[in-house]
């Protein structure tokens, strides 16, 4: 080895050292977050709580006879990392909502693929995309809807009804705490949703 490349060598030991820091922060990070939302699960009375973190961080469980999840998903490119809360129902058809945006595009959603946008006048502050529009008038006009107002702010804030799912993303935070507390937001909405429309498992 020559003199020339000992700072060559000190640069790329202490990439690896940074790498190593970094991967142990995100262990202990997902390890606090798993046992928080675990915690929440058992604090409402989940039944059969079992959690992932292989690519994924997930918490599901049974809840009154209902399969529910809840999975935080982490950065990608353009896209935040995220909080999503799943219930599997049986649907009797498809609905998203998003909120508005200022700005040239104002998140118009593509309705090439998926149900249409329909609108209801009382909300235009959503983008509303259904099958049914008794079904989505049925929805605002119940309790979720300020909910809904509430918890839908960005681009990235989605509620959906499809296929045999009801879910609900948001932006997450880093703190567990914060991501438990958004969590218990989104599932308290989703109830109001079961039962505002009668849903089933």
């Amino acid at each position: 080895m020559q003199w020339s490349d000992i700072p060559s060598v000190w640069f790329i030991a202490g990439l690896v050292v940074l790498i190593i820091l970094v991967f142990i922060l995100q262990s202990n990070r997902v390890k606090r977050l798993r046992e928080r939302l675990e915690l929440l699960a058992r604090e409402l009375g989940w039944s059969e709580v079992r959690s992932s973190a292989f690519f994924v961080l997930a918490v599901q469980g049974l809840w009154n006879g209902y399969n529910v999840r809840i999975r935080r998903v982490p950065r990608q490119k353009r896209v935040p990392e995220r909080i999503v809360a799943t219930i599997r129902v049986q649907t009797p058809a498809r609905i998203i909502i998003t909120r508005r945006q200022r700005g040239i595009y104002a998140g118009r959603p593509l309705t090439l693929f998926g149900p249409p946008l329909i609108e209801l006048p009382l909300y235009s502050q959503f983008w509303i995309r259904a099958d049914e529009i008794t079904l989505a008038d049925r929805l605002m006009h119940s309790s979720a809807a300020a909910m809904l107002d509430r918890f839908l702010m960005s681009r990235h804030d989605i509620f959906r009804i499809g296929g045999d799912n009801l879910s609900i993303q948001r932006l997450s935070s880093t703190e567990p705490d914060e991501v438990a507390r958004l969590a218990r937001e989104e599932l308290e909405l989703l109830r109001a949703v079961i039962d505002a429309l009668a849903l089933r498992p």
